[in-house]
């Protein structure tokens, strides 16, 4: 950059260089990193991660907010520490809503571990928890007694869907394709937008269960019916991925043990972020616009992922 001589120059002038040089400048630094100035891709000093498909917006009124997360806690004389963490994360950062996407309990989910285990953590949001069954605590199991007068009321209907303002949140049994695939059919589009959600996930980068077939015709009923967002778990690993339409949130981390869970390399089509090895939350904030923003936290408080997005009816 060359010297401007000030001294020689009025003050009108100097104005008019200083508005110069400020012209020619294309970014700007932000304690030593680059800031893009460009408003669909903001760069923050935490370095969470934002998606970049959107502009910067303000959501118009106050947002629903949901905590979500599958595989929580392990069976008595398991490792039951996760779970009670992940529940006060969720209690200390606050959610209208909590989503359950499968395992709630291990081993087997019976009722008493459900009361011995899930009850003192995740059961004191039990009022407002949505959940469906996993491959653990399978429908007819503890599951169906212990989730009775929960957030969908007295009974626990295998398959339902449940109004949240202007989005609907649909939840089926994916140990149970055929039936689970014709009610997805049969209730969506409705008339708000749509999140749907089940313990299986259909794709997936985790080692130990991977992307299952199986899950297709679940898949493929949500897709065509017009489903934005899929909430699943089964493998215990966080993976957020965009394909055919859909952006799924994979959250097997609400504290069960890692068991052999890690990452497999290439990523499947679609997957944009994926981890391994923590124990975390997903908060998505939905707005009566049909966008969202959502995090991902940490038991220790951390922001691992981050983004926003938009729905349509």
């Amino acid at each position: 950059m060359g010297t401007i001589g000030f001294m020689m120059l009025g003050t009108a002038k100097v104005a008019a260089a200083l508005v110069g040089l400020l012209i020619a400048t294309t970014g700007c630094t932000n304690g030593g990193q680059d800031v893009a100035t460009d408003d669909a891709k903001v760069g923050t000093d935490d370095d969470r991660k934002v998606a970049t498909d959107e502009p910067a917006y303000m959501p118009r009124g106050n947002p629903i907010t949901i905590a979500a997360a599958g595989d929580v806690c392990e069976a008595p004389g398991g490792a039951t520490v996760g779970c009670q963490e992940t529940s006060d994360l969720i209690l200390s950062h606050g959610a209208d809503w909590v989503l359950v996407a499968g395992d709630a309990q291990y081993d087997r989910g019976d009722i008493s571990a459900f009361m011995e285990v899930y009850d003192p953590a995740w059961g004191r949001f039990k009022s407002k928890t949505l959940p469906v069954p996993g491959n653990h605590d399978e429908f007819d199991t503890g599951y169906s007694t212990y989730f009775e007068g929960a957030g969908l009321g007295d009974s626990i209907p295998q398959n339902w869907v449940k109004d949240l303002g202007d989005w609907s949140v649909t939840g089926v049994d994916s140990n149970d394709v055929g039936t689970s695939s014709e009610f997805i059919s049969s209730s969506l589009p409705t008339a708000d937008y749509d999140l749907v959600m089940w313990h299986h996930a259909r794709y997936s980068s985790g080692t130990d269960h991977g992307s299952d077939d199986d899950m297709d015709p679940l898949w493929e009923a949500a897709r065509l019916g017009g489903g934005c967002i899929n909430i699943v778990s089964h493998d215990h690993i966080y993976e957020r991925l965009t394909f055919e339409g859909m952006r799924q949130f994979l959250i097997g981390t609400g504290g069960g043990e890692q068991h052999d869970d890690f990452i497999e390399s290439p990523l499947v089509s679609g997957s944009e972020e994926a981890i391994a090895g923590i124990h975390a939350v997903v908060f998505i904030d939905l707005y009566d616009d049909g966008r969202y923003t959502f995090e991902l936290v940490d038991v220790d408080g951390s922001v691992l992922d981050s983004g926003r997005g938009t729905c349509e009816m």
